[in-house]
């Protein structure tokens, strides 16, 4: 029933139900009521974003470990070279002190295959 083209008997009807609905509930309460569901939403989020916080920082704790390790494993191997390049240089001083000393000694070769004493090996 009721006119065309304007609000049905209808209408008015359900929105008089629905007004039923809300008796005793003033302008005010219904504020509130939305403002404590906005609230909840903004928990959520605000909880969200911590969680997120937490996993980014997991992931950033790993890549510096990751990072460091890498630079650890670069530091041994310097260490080994620094370590191989001492050697070597050690290796060289001590052949040329014997070579010094064979050919400071006459018959410096016989002497250092016979003596007991490592004065010729050393400073």
């Amino acid at each position: 029933g009721g006119k065309e083209g304007g609000r049905s008997k209808e209408g008015r009807k359900e929105k008089r139900e629905r007004k039923k609905g809300r008796e005793g509930v003033s302008k005010e309460g219904r504020k509130k009521k939305e403002r404590k569901k906005e609230e909840g939403r903004k928990e959520g989020r605000r909880e969200k974003d911590r969680v997120r916080e937490k996993e980014r920082k997991k992931e950033r704790k790993k890549e510096r470990k990751k990072e460091r390790k890498g630079w650890m494993e670069g530091r041994r191997e310097e260490q080994g070279r620094k370590e191989e390049k001492k050697k070597t240089i050690n290796l060289a001083i001590s052949a040329s002190f014997i070579n010094h000393h064979i050919r400071s000694s006459i018959g410096g070769s016989l002497r250092l295959m016979t003596t007991t004493e490592p004065k010729n090996f050393c400073r």
